[in-house]
């Protein structure tokens, strides 16, 4: 059973590594680089949090279950651990009664905590009430996928080809390159190629609705003895947008890295001054300072990658209608961590039914490691959530319409 993963990002990096560990999988990884995550997930600070809201909403479990895993999983690996959210006066209540909501949506207090505003500006410097994510933190991308890929010793990897165009041929998809050489084919493929994935299926003449977005971290230097630089957070924040904590860059400066931009439709990777002084606005707003001229910052450096997008923000994650043994991992947006993790455990599930022929999705695929929780409903709202056919259902002559994936019987939905 040969299963080919094109692109060697985060998200192919992750697929990859599940994969190889079910030992009755040949796994070749394909990416256009010389080595892994080197465009988007190039990156050291991808901040991972669980989404809360006041009502328990879809999204707040998946990324709740998923902030556990990558917390499980990669903790060793944490560039900095914890991550602040503040809240506005007007939005604050008290610490008891958010204590309730964070009980009540199935979280821990050792998960989150809410803190007013001294205690905040005591353990954090930020003198702002909020909610502080014990096990979120930050990150480095490229740390973890070149981990991952690491593992896959008894495995295939190609670097340098670039995949112009797929075609499948005697039940295997192939792989071509601009030369119309065949580089590997296997019998199921699975794209994760961020936008690349909407050119390569557009050579097999299937019409993804998938758009770049743009986002830029920037990199200021600050006076240590100025206001400002008095009053950087000491711990990852977010809010619209978000933050490292201050780092020492030399005796008299600190390093603050502030983002991130989310332009929609644009793919230039060329820094832009105009996202730099977006992300220096964001900066003022987290720490709660008005903006003021003399507190310009100096910009050391920019980060930019393009990312993509589905049109309801949503990753795409499964298989295409009509097009059997092919999987897409895409459009995971600015939550490039929180799915890349979901994702791995929900392409193994769709091979490993994929591979036995069954239509049907077997139910556990999250529940490695949490004992005591049933988690069969939340597999079947993910599935539905993220499954690729919500976009293609009835477009592509598939055998269903139906945009949910099919479980066994014991699978109810709310």
């Amino acid at each position: 059973m040969h299963v080919i993963v094109l692109g060697a990002g985060i998200a192919g990096s992750l697929i990859a590594q599940k994969l190889a560990r079910a030992t009755s999988y040949q796994i070749t990884v394909v990416d256009q680089a010389d080595g892994p995550a080197t465009q988007t997930s190039d990156h050291q600070l991808a901040l991972v949090h669980p989404q809360v809201s006041k009502k328990s909403t879809k999204l707040q479990r998946f990324t709740q279950i998923a902030n556990r895993i990558v917390w499980q999983n990669f903790q060793p690996s944490i560039r900095y651990a914890g991550v602040y959210q503040p809240i506005l006066k007007e939005d604050w209540v008290n610490c008891e009664t958010l204590s309730e909501l964070i009980l009540t949506l199935g979280f821990n207090l050792s998960e989150i905590e809410p803190l007013e505003s001294k205690a905040a500006l005591e353990k954090l410097n930020i003198n702002r009430p909020g909610l502080w994510f014990n096990t979120s933190g930050i990150y480095d991308l490229k740390k973890l996928s070149t981990q991952a890929i690491e593992t896959l010793t008894h495995h295939e990897i190609i670097w340098g080809e670039k995949v112009i165009r797929i075609q499948k041929n005697n039940d295997l998809w192939q792989l071509y390159n601009n030369k119309n050489e065949k580089i590997c084919e296997g019998d199921a493929l699975v794209l994760a190629s961020n936008y690349q994935t909407k050119e390569l299926l557009a050579s097999i003449e299937v019409e993804l609705p998938l758009r770049p977005v743009r986002g830029q971290l920037s990199r200021f230097i600050i006076p240590k003895e100025s206001y400002v630089g008095k009053h950087l957070p000491w711990s990852a924040t977010r809010g619209d947008g978000y933050c490292s904590p201050a780092k020492e860059w030399d005796p008299e400066n600190w390093l603050w890295e502030v983002g991130s931009s989310y332009d929609e439709d644009i793919d230039v990777l060329m820094p832009s001054k105009e996202s730099a002084s977006a992300n220096q606005k964001k900066g003022f707003a987290l720490l709660g300072i008005a903006e003021r001229p003399e507190y310009n910052f100096l910009e050391q450096s920019n980060f930019v990658g393009i990312r993509s997008a589905s049109k309801d923000r949503l990753p795409l994650i499964g298989p295409v209608n009509g097009q059997s043994g092919l999987f897409l991992a895409t459009a995971y947006g600015s939550r490039g961590l929180i799915w890349a993790t979901l994702g791995a455990e929900l392409i193994n599930a769709y091979l490993a039914t994929f591979f036995a022929g069954t239509d049907f999705l077997a139910a556990g695929f999250l529940t490695a490691g949490f004992a005591g929780e049933d988690l069969t409903t939340l597999e079947v709202e993910l599935s539905s959530a993220v499954s690729p056919s919500r976009f293609f259902a009835g477009a592509l002559g598939a055998r269903t319409s139906n945009s949910k994936p099919t479980f066994p019987s014991g699978f109810k939905e709310r």
